[in-house]
């Protein structure tokens, strides 16, 4: 079984079938690779090396790889073994090509609490106004990724996920990844996607809500829901993802996280060009 959802095999065989294992010993990960580079992992937030033998996992690795550059994602460093790996790849000589700003929250008070005067306010006004969040039925994922396309045109972000992606990682993991939305009067205002990382840490992902709400900020709710349902199943952090884009900070999501008590870590990209 794999420390982490993001390097177990069947993850891989829905996300990206073209994705190659390497296994060594009691070790392994994912790759893919293109006629130029390799990519460690591809389209997904990181790779990990699971396993008691990642120092030997990757030696033999690179010694098969000497010919393309590499391109590796490590975990956000609050991740456990996430700096040991850091480490590791530094050991092998990899470089760090790109630093991004990460957030995530400790579970462990009441969400309310770590919010400030501000947004306690906006979750208290958009609980009068009836809102209800929930695990989503699947046939609304068509309408919440028209919310996530509409979101990103207007704040001019890229849409990194495909709908197609989207809807075969929703029907294939129903256990390990929860689809979450905010509805007033059956009109839905918010979504997010939250997956089972770990038996101890969700990652959320895709976030989203309608233009129409900005002022009442309904991701708090959703944020909150999210966070309850961490504490009732006994996750002790949630990844909320980078905040920033190439290293560039996003200056409105880091604040908006940070609001809600988010604290920060940095996620690492590297990469190795053995022929130099």
């Amino acid at each position: 079984m794999a420390k982490y959802f993001f390097s177990e095999e069947e993850y891989w065989r829905v996300n990206l079938p073209q994705a190659q294992g390497f296994f060594e010993s009691d070790s392994s990960f994912f790759f893919f690779e293109t006629e130029t580079e390799i990519f460690c992992p591809h389209k997904s937030t990181f790779c990990f090396i699971e396993g008691k033998e990642q120092d030997v996992c990757l030696e033999k690795f690179l010694a098969l790889k000497k010919n393309k550059p590499i391109i590796w994602s490590n975990p956000a460093n609050f991740y456990p073994g996430a700096s040991e790996q850091l480490n590791l790849l530094l050991k092998h000589s990899f470089e760090i090509h790109q630093v991004d700003i990460n957030q995530h929250l400790e579970v462990n008070e009441d969400f309310y609490l770590k919010l400030n005067s501000s947004k306690r306010n906006l979750l208290n006004k958009v609980i009068k106004l009836g809102i209800e969040t929930k695990i989503l039925h699947v046939s609304y994922l068509s309408t919440a990724y028209q919310l996530i396309q509409e979101n990103r045109r207007l704040k001019k972000h890229p849409l990194t996920m495909p709908f197609d992606k989207l809807e075969r990682l929703v029907h294939n993991f129903p256990d390990k990844i929860l689809f979450i939305g905010s509805l007033i009067e059956d009109k839905l205002i918010a979504c997010s996607f939250a997956v089972k990382i770990s038996n101890e840490i969700i990652y959320q992902f895709q976030w989203a809500h309608d233009s129409k709400y900005d002022k009442l900020s309904p991701l708090l709710h959703l944020n909150q829901w999210t966070y309850q349902y961490a504490q009732k199943n006994g996750f002790r952090l949630i990844d909320l993802g980078i905040s920033s884009v190439k290293g560039e900070i996003n200056k409105g999501l880091f604040t908006f996280k940070k609001e809600m008590g988010a604290k920060l870590s940095k996620k690492y990209s590297l990469t190795l060009d053995q022929e130099k």
